[in-house]
């Protein structure tokens, strides 16, 4: 089931751009968030890394993507321009451009995609052979779920449901989840410190639950592995 994820994606990035917004971030990068012809219900707004704005399409580095919809509380976006404006303000960004190529096929996918998911078989079906054949999102969920958080070789293993990226985050926590690097120009799992700027790129889960001056608290799905300061001592050091 998962073999198809490549191709999907692959799929969905080639397709026709329907909106693409330029953003800056506080360490001066750029980044691109782009809505496919082919984006999915589950991965809609695309995000990519780039040199500049005028960075060729083939350059672009991909980073990250979030769903359509946003089902926790109220919806902190429900369009294109809401959710660019979501995107800049939790991450701090300047937003430098907003341009909607294509109204009406961006109006179309904003209530309805072709799939629900890159991680399902998009191959076409006879419903009158075999309904069992068919591969659901839903299906998919369902194995995702069933795979232990602490399984580090499982394909979800340590991934952050980045749609819930509105978490609040204590001092005294140290979060260690899957995010882009900007050390290493890619995306793997390193302790989050409640002040950024002393995130430690090569301190991932391993090594945090090791170090006597932390206690592990446990996973959650939303905001990955938990771990608080022994002491209050040195607290964000």
């Amino acid at each position: 089931m998962y073999n198809n994820s490549d191709k999907n994606k692959q799929t969905v990035i080639s397709s026709a751009i329907l909106a693409k917004a330029t953003v800056r971030r506080e360490n001066g990068r750029i980044y691109l968030i782009v809505v496919f012809q082919h984006s999915t219900r589950h991965e809609f707004y695309w995000v990519f890394q780039a040199k500049s704005a005028r960075s060729p399409r083939r350059s672009w580095r991909y980073v990250w993507h979030y769903g359509r919809d946003f089902n926790m509380g109220e919806k902190p976006y429900r369009d294109f321009g809401s959710f660019v404006d979501h995107y800049a303000r939790i991450n701090h960004a300047q937003v430098l451009a907003v341009r909607v190529h294509h109204t009406r096929r961006l109006a179309t996918v904003l209530t309805k995609t072709d799939h629900e998911s890159i991680h399902a078989d998009w191959t076409p079906q006879d419903l009158s052979k075999s309904k069992a054949s068919l591969v659901s999102y839903a299906s998919f969920d369902n194995s995702r779920r069933s795979i232990s958080p602490t399984n580090h070789k499982g394909f979800y293993f340590n991934q952050r449901n980045r749609n819930l990226d509105e978490f609040s985050q204590s001092p005294d926590e140290v979060l260690v989840y899957e995010d882009w690097c900007d050390e290493c120009m890619s995306k793997h799992s390193y302790a989050h410190f409640a002040d950024a700027t002393k995130n430690k790129c090569k301190l991932g889960f391993s090594a945090m639950k090791s170090n006597p001056g932390f206690e592990y608290r446990g996973f959650n799905n939303s905001t990955g592995f938990r771990f608080t300061y022994r002491s209050v001592i040195g607290a964000g050091a």
